[in-house]
């Protein structure tokens, strides 16, 4: 169980279990238990269930992180690895190009409710940022910048990010020292995901809005301000309330 879900709660909830969720699995008659997808790798996934966290295998099924499962527990005793037996249709699903330039596409994460562009403002690119806000809006989800490092920023910046984000709440945050974090908050809904380059401060958020350091850091590279790419999973973390 997550140490942030209190004895007695269903650990499903705070990885948004609802009932229109559950009205989402009484549809479907594959026999198994319902489970949440928090991260893939390797042929294996880390499920969260109604039970507590359970490895599963996916062979046969292309999961990504947020997916809804059905999911049996292990065979026998001994083994401690269930597995996916059904993925219910995916809704806010966020999709790229395959890196191999074939015709498919990638699914990077599924049953999305807000997405948070994140951009730093010493190294804006309005050109990255437009983009991230199309496969934001063609997910189906809704769209937040969050524009982060603000207490270096120009008046400028805050104009040219406001032109670039039509019809999508704009944030200016500083998580060292928690400005605008409530202000992230209160457009926050249902399953979030950050999106944006290395080094822009999407983990630093995710800390700061989980209150706890889950997420590694990393300073950004002196020569250009670049990130290191410190985080390179696809992983879901229940957010703390304020």
């Amino acid at each position: 169980m997550h140490p942030d879900v209190p004895p007695g709660t269903d650990p499903l909830v705070e990885y948004g279990w609802s009932e229109q969720i559950a009205e989402r699995f009484a549809d479907n008659d594959v026999q198994g238990s319902p489970g949440r997808i928090v991260r893939v790798g390797g042929g294996h996934g880390d499920t969260m269930t109604s039970a507590g966290p359970l490895r599963v295998r996916t062979a046969g099924h292309h999961v990504c992180t947020g997916d809804w499962v059905i999911v049996r527990e292990p065979a026998t005793e001994g083994d401690m690895t269930g597995r996916v037996c059904a993925v219910l249709p995916r809704t806010g699903a966020i999709r790229r190009a395959d890196a191999s330039g074939r015709s498919e596409e990638q699914v990077l994460a599924a049953n999305v409710d807000t997405v948070v562009v994140t951009v730093a403002s010493d190294t804006l690119d309005l050109g990255r940022m437009e983009r991230l806000l199309a496969l934001a809006w063609d997910s189906g989800a809704q769209p937040v910048v969050a524009l982060t490092k603000v207490d270096i920023a120009t008046e400028a910046v805050f104009e040219q990010v406001a032109v670039v984000a039509p019809g999508a709440s704009v944030v200016e945050v500083c998580a060292p020292n928690r400005s605008g974090l409530n202000e992230l908050r209160e457009v926050l809904h249902g399953t979030v995901v950050f999106v944006g380059a290395s080094g822009a401060g999407k983990s630093t958020l995710v800390n700061a809005l989980c209150g706890r350091d889950i997420q590694a850091t990393a300073p950004v590279r002196q020569g250009d301000g670049k990130g290191r790419h410190t985080t390179t999973d696809r992983e879901m973390f229940p957010w703390a309330a304020a």
